[in-house]
């Protein structure tokens, strides 16, 4: 095959063609055939990396309330992915990675996939066919007077899984996107809401519960109700899970310290 310097402008486009219909035999005889790899013992043949001529990603988001990370791909040719919609078609793929230290390190959150077909109808003159790919994730939540801010990178490649744990892997057809993302926080309860808490009208809310983690903190609210002072122990604002603050207040129960006259 060809080399893409070699076939000139003209035929530069072909010869990405030829590649794209055998992918996955010429990365089955040589894994490095496109180059991508960093560190590879297999010659390169044909330097492709990061070709967005096919598709790529047009935005990366997270949606807070709803803990999903989601990816909008664009798919911008008629043919090129493996048939029509009576045939198998084939997958874009994306790995999502978080960051909590402003990109110094990453860390894999998984993997997933949206099928795509040849499509000409979609894709006539400047149209383009647009798909979303979401995985569900649980980042750690924190204090809303502290900084919510994340980044998120968003891999995509065709018909080739990303490696899982290789945050600066380039894909052959695909591309490597990053965003910042704001994860929901944990607020503070207001004064009225625990009174109501208190007078075990608890069915209205839902509280976390804390997590296993050794940084998980007791805080304590006091509420001055009636004539008495009371101190209510209450687990809130840190990363676990949500069940009925019923069942929060039972478990609180066999915990709390006597009550304060």
């Amino acid at each position: 095959m060809a080399n893409l310097k070699s076939a000139g402008k003209a035929g530069t486009e072909l010869v990405q063609r030829q590649a794209r219909t055998q992918f996955r035999a010429l990365l089955a005889v040589n894994p490095n055939y496109f180059g991508n790899l960093a560190e590879s013992p297999f010659q390169v043949v044909l330097p492709i990396q990061g070709n967005t001529f096919y598709e790529e990603i047009g935005c990366v988001g997270y949606h807070p309330q709803q803990e999903y990370l989601e990816a909008v791909v664009y798919v911008n040719q008629p043919s090129g992915y493996s048939g029509s919609v009576c045939l198998a078609g084939s997958l874009e793929y994306v790995r999502f990675y978080l960051s909590f230290d402003n990109g110094a390190s990453w860390q894999d959150q998984g993997l997933s996939s949206v099928r795509v077909w040849d499509i000409p109808e979609g894709t006539e003159g400047k149209k383009r066919l647009e798909y979303a790919v979401s995985l569900k994730v649980d980042p750690p939540r924190k204090f809303c007077k502290f900084n919510p801010l994340i980044q998120v990178r968003a891999i995509l490649s065709w018909n080739n899984p990303p490696p899982a744990n290789q945050p600066n892997w380039v894909p052959v057809w695909g591309e490597v996107q990053d965003a910042t993302v704001q994860v929901e926080p944990f607020k503070f309860i207001v004064l009225p809401d625990l009174i109501k808490i208190a007078k075990g009208d608890a069915d209205l809310f839902t509280f976390p519960l804390p997590s296993a983690s050794p940084n998980v903190r007791l805080a304590r609210f006091s509420i001055i109700h009636s004539s008495r002072r009371r101190f209510l122990p209450f687990f809130g604002l840190f990363p676990g899970i949500f069940p009925r603050f019923r069942v929060l207040r039972t478990q609180l129960s066999r915990q709390a310290p006597a009550t304060v006259a």
